[in-house]
């Protein structure tokens, strides 16, 4: 395995790290690189160095892996440009493929993200064919009747016997009560907080971009934690009806792990289950991939 620090970009602004696998070259050719994306405002090592950890086992089972900083992140230098930032990250994605594909012959890419990563992912997919597949952890989520069902009986109904919760419930009552008091007053600036700005995109709008990628056969790998608004396996496809998505996207629901990894145990079920979809989706390639079967 070898690690390359590598600049690229207009004026080589943006930062990344080439891992390269230590299989023969020939043995690579029909392979994908796996670019790893940026969660949040988080650098290229990943929560907890999940990305360095990922980048180094991928290499192992034979995909070079690039991860690297978009602008304005971590080593990346922030771009100058008038552009809309959705379109900003967009690009840099573009240069990374555009680099590793005149620096290392990388033809073919999957792209893999956290959260806004996962968000970048699509995006960038949708935009760029050389992108065959994408993995999203705690990316797009969409209730259904029955996520609303499982949180009512797991979660709502039992609150109504806690003490705990009667009394935020209340706090909560008394904040809106002495704000709608309190509405001409000068307001308290140190409360105030930058709303997250990343949204859910609409289901209809999704559902025809997913039927884009099926359409050129490209893949997703949509994983979901506990800490997400997703409360059972099905509940993404369950979310789509009119799809057929057949071997095109798979599933999986990490019922106990949390969003960012921080346990070792969950960082290791993570890395074995995304392997584990990559060598059967880009090595192997049977017909055995389902979106309701466990990895």
């Amino acid at each position: 395995m070898r690690e390359i620090a590598c600049n690229f970009g207009t004026q080589s602004a943006l930062v990344g790290v080439y891992t390269d696998a230590t299989k023969a070259d020939n043995e690579l050719q029909r392979r994908p690189v796996v670019l790893l994306l940026n969660s949040g405002l988080l650098p290229n090592v990943g929560p907890y160095r999940l990305y360095v950890r990922l980048a180094r086992h991928f290499s192992g089972i034979g995909f070079n892996t690039f991860r690297f900083d978009i602008s304005g992140i971590g080593d990346s230098e922030r771009r100058s440009d008038s552009l809309a930032r959705g379109r900003q990250q967009i690009e840099d994605v573009q240069a990374a493929m555009d680099y590793l594909q005149s620096e290392f012959n990388e033809q073919k890419f999957v792209v893999m993200g956290i959260c806004t990563g996962a968000d970048n992912a699509h995006r960038a997919m949708l935009a760029d064919t050389r992108i065959v597949g994408a993995v999203g952890i705690d990316g797009y989520y969409f209730k259904t009747p029955r996520y609303y069902f499982n949180a009512l009986i797991n979660r709502e109904i039992p609150k109504l016997f806690r003490k705990r919760a009667w009394v935020s419930r209340l706090s909560t009552i008394k904040a809106y009560v002495d704000k709608f008091r309190n509405k001409n007053a000068i307001p308290n600036f140190e409360s105030i907080t930058i709303p997250f700005r990343w949204t859910v995109p609409d289901r209809k709008k999704t559902a025809l971009e997913y039927q884009k990628f099926i359409d050129r056969d490209a893949s997703n790998l949509c994983i979901f934690t506990g800490s997400w608004p997703y409360n059972y396996k099905d509940q993404h496809s369950d979310a789509f009806p009119e799809i057929t998505f057949g071997d095109n996207m798979q599933i999986l629901y990490l019922k106990d792990a949390d969003h960012v990894f921080p346990l070792t145990q969950d960082r290791q079920l993570l890395t074995d289950s995304i392997s584990a979809w990559l060598v059967e989706r880009y090595v192997v390639r049977t017909s055995s991939i389902y979106i309701n079967k466990p990895i």
